[in-house]
C-alpha cells in the first residue's frame, strides 16, 4: 500500500514540472506569428543571425515584435552550457561596438530572443510614413577559441494613423 502512495507522489511531482512557467508562456504567446521568410534548417553551411518580424510596418504607438536567433548555431557550439548573449537597439544609428558595450540585454528563451518595443514618433503627421532601423547583436562565448559576434540590422516603418 505504501508503494502506491510513493508512486502517486512521484507521478504528481512529475506532472507538475514544466520547462517554462505559465507566466512565461503567456508572455511569449504574442510571438506566435508566422515567419515571413521560413528557412530550411540545413540548407546553409555557416551560422548567421536572423530576425523574424511580425510585420515591417506598424502604426504609430503600436508594439513591434521580433524574434532574434542564430541559424545553424550547432556549428559554433554543441554544449547547452554555452549561452549566447543577445543585445538590441532601435531608433538612432549605433555602431556595433557601442551595441556590444551597451547594457541593453534582452530576454532569451532556448537560444531565441523575444523582443517587443513600442514604435513611436511624435513628429509624424497624418498619413506620413517614416523609416527606422533596429540592430541586434548575438555574442557567442567560445571557451578556448575566439568569441564570435553577429550583428543584424533591419528596417521598419512607422505609419501615422
Amino acid at each position: 500500500m505504501k508503494s502506491i502512495y510513493i508512486y502517486l507522489v512521484i507521478f504528481l511531482l512529475i506532472s507538475c514540472a514544466s520547462p517554462t512557467s505559465d507566466k512565461e508562456e503567456n508572455e511569449l504567446a504574442e510571438f506566435n506569428f508566422r515567419e515571413n521568410n521560413p528557412l530550411k534548417p540545413y540548407t546553409y553551411s555557416e551560422s548567421f543571425a536572423l530576425g523574424f518580424v511580425e510585420r515591417d510596418t506598424v502604426k504609430n504607438g503600436e508594439d513591434y515584435r521580433l524574434k532574434l536567433f542564430l541559424v545553424n548555431h550547432e556549428k559554433l557550439y554543441f554544449s547547452d552550457s554555452i549561452k549566447p548573449l543577445m543585445k538590441f537597439h532601435y531608433g538612432d544609428s549605433i555602431s556595433w561596438g557601442k551595441l556590444r558595450d551597451s547594457n541593453k540585454s534582452v530576454k532569451i528563451v532556448e537560444d531565441t530572443a523575444f523582443i517587443k518595443f513600442r514604435a513611436i514618433d511624435e513628429s509624424l503627421k497624418k498619413g506620413e510614413v517614416k523609416n527606422y532601423k533596429w540592430y541586434g547583436l548575438i555574442d557567442v562565448p567560445r571557451p578556448g577559441k575566439t568569441d564570435t559576434s553577429f550583428v543584424i540590422q533591419w528596417d521598419y516603418w512607422i505609419q501615422q494613423k
